[in-house]
C-alpha cells in the first residue's frame, strides 16, 4: 500500500465516546480493523469537504453518503475505502457471502436507524441527558440552545 494521507472527518466525542454518531464510530472502527494509517479531524458538518459527517478524504477522492442516514454514511465510506485499495475487510468473502452480508447490513440499517433516531430525539432522557449536552456544550450561549435541535 502506498503512503498517503487519509483523513476521517467526524463529530467530536462526548461522554467517553470517540464520536457522537454511529456512522463515525463504524467508519473509524473499519479503518482501524483494516489497519489503515489515518488522521481524525473533529469538526461540524459545515467544515467537511462534502458538508456531510462522516466523510473520508482519501487524498485523490472524498467519500461520504448522499443518504442522510447514519449507517448508510458508514457503508458508503467503507465501500470507498475498499474501492480505493486502501483496505477491503470483505475481500475474502465469496459472492454469496457478500450478498448475505449486504442483506443483513440493509436490514440493520432499516431497523436501527429508526430506533436510534427515536432514542436520540424523542425520548426525553436520550435528548435531555446526552444529545443536548453533547452538541450544546462546546457552543456559546444562544447557539448552545439552537444547534442541538437542528442536528
Amino acid at each position: 500500500m502506498t503512503e498517503r494521507n487519509i483523513v476521517l472527518y467526524k463529530w467530536p466525542g462526548h461522554a467517553g465516546l470517540p464520536s457522537l454518531t454511529a456512522a463515525s464510530l463504524q467508519a473509524e472502527a473499519a479503518l482501524r480493523m483494516a489497519k489503515v494509517q489515518f488522521f481524525c479531524q473533529e469538526c461540524s458538518s459545515s467544515s467537511t469537504p462534502t458538508g456531510v459527517i462522516p466523510a473520508l478524504d482519501l487524498g485523490s477522492d472524498v467519500a461520504a453518503a448522499t443518504d442522510p442516514g447514519d449507517l448508510a454514511a458508514a457503508r458508503a465510506i467503507i465501500a470507498a475505502l475498499a474501492a480505493s485499495g486502501a483496505g477491503d475487510l470483505d475481500g475474502w468473502l465469496a459472492p454469496p457471502q457478500r450478498a448475505e452480508l449486504l442483506a443483513f447490513a440493509t436490514l440493520l440499517q432499516a431497523k436501527l436507524d429508526v430506533a436510534t433516531h427515536y432514542t436520540t430525539w424523542i425520548e426525553k432522557r436520550g435528548f435531555g441527558e446526552f444529545r443536548k449536552a453533547a452538541y450544546g456544550s462546546q457552543l456559546p450561549f444562544p447557539l448552545s440552545y439552537i444547534v442541538p435541535w437542528s442536528q
